[in-house]
């Protein structure tokens, strides 16, 4: 960078600080400003006006830190010099452009974690059909089986060539009565899971029509492993970007008020998102199974989003293992036998 560029950018600085209140001594403020017409004429500032001005600029520097020149570049909206219509076109800052990118990527992991947990959702009601099925299958099962006993027994009894009693009589209607129950029970439950089976095959339907990269003919077969794929692994990935993304736009957000925001951080920021994908996934495994871990209102969700946010909680997490794996083998070692201290007589 050229020695006029740096005098530019202590201007730039300068200024900022008068504008937002700061107190700039003569120290710091003479040497800037006596730069700026040496190099404007086209000449070469002495020795000792460079030293002194490099001096001042180190000085200001550190005043209005975090602020540097760079910064105030990045975060300053450019003149919209557009003609006609074109004006109507906002203008945006550096800063601008990246809080719109990282809010862009946040629509998307939102839309994400939207369609996930609809499918999730959906994926448990049709679990729950097919368990509901299998209990009235069961239920069904047992009411024929019972059915076909009745119907024996007053086949038997209506077989029977002895004297018809009125004992006889009662237990034949008491037989037919039952007959007739478990008949319509039976008619009941068929119609039962009848209906369950149209609901799951138009569940599976149309999962297949919105989610048309996955063949549901063979998924039907492995529902459970899908499901548990889908919640342990893919919404805690989810979530733990969602979660870093809202901690990169509200570091933007700040930076941008107090004009301190980098864009040479990009590289940090993807680094982040990243890392709080990774973070959102592996908390789930050291936290998610001990129950006094966190209190009952944070749940799974609530804890990758979490991590995302904050990634310090998985080096913590990670810390809490290790001293309960420390734990036993620092308590399993067996103490020294002390040997019994012989006494010499005298």
């Amino acid at each position: 960078m050229s020695l006029d560029q740096r005098v530019a950018d202590a201007t730039a600085l300068l200024y900022h600080a008068v504008e937002t209140g700061r107190q700039v001594d003569a120290g710091i403020r003479d040497p800037i400003i006596k730069m700026r017409p040496v190099l404007q004429g086209g000449g070469q500032p002495a020795p000792a006006d460079e030293t002194a001005f490099l001096d001042a600029y180190a000085r200001l520097a550190a005043l209005v830190a975090p602020v540097t020149a760079t910064t105030l570049r990045v975060t300053a909206v450019p003149e919209n010099t557009r003609t006609g219509w074109a004006r109507i076109v906002p203008t945006f800052s550096g800063a601008q452009v990246h809080a719109i990118l990282f809010g862009l990527i946040a629509l998307i992991f939102l839309v994400a974690v939207g369609a996930s947990e609809l499918t999730q959702s959906f994926v448990a009601a049709m679990m729950a059909m097919q368990t509901e099925k299998a209990t009235v299958e069961k239920e069904a099962t047992t009411a024929q089986a019972e059915l076909d006993a009745v119907k024996k027994q007053l086949k038997t009894h209506d077989a029977s060539t002895g004297p018809r009693e009125r004992s006889f009589l009662i237990v034949a209607e008491g037989l037919s009565r039952r007959q007739d129950e478990l008949s319509a029970k039976v008619r009941d439950l068929v119609a039962t899971r009848t209906s369950l089976e149209e609901r799951i095959e138009g569940s599976y339907k149309t999962l297949e029509k919105r989610i048309t990269f996955l063949d549901w003919d063979e998924l039907k077969n492995v529902i459970v492993p899908f499901q548990t794929i889908l919640r342990t692994f893919f919404l805690p990935l989810f979530y733990g970007a969602l979660g870093t993304l809202t901690y990169i736009l509200r570091s933007i957000y700040a930076q941008m008020g107090d004009r301190s925001f980098d864009g040479r951080r990009t590289g940090e920021f993807f680094v982040r998102i990243f890392l709080g994908m990774l973070s959102g996934i592996t908390v789930q495994w050291l936290l998610v199974n001990q129950p006094s871990a966190f209190p009952g209102a944070v749940t799974p969700s609530i804890l990758a989003f979490l991590s995302g946010y904050s990634v310090e909680i998985l080096f913590v997490a990670v810390d809490r293992l290790l001293e309960t794996l420390k734990a036993p083998s620092a308590g399993g070692a067996k103490p020294a036998v002390q040997k019994p201290q012989t006494s010499t007589g005298g």
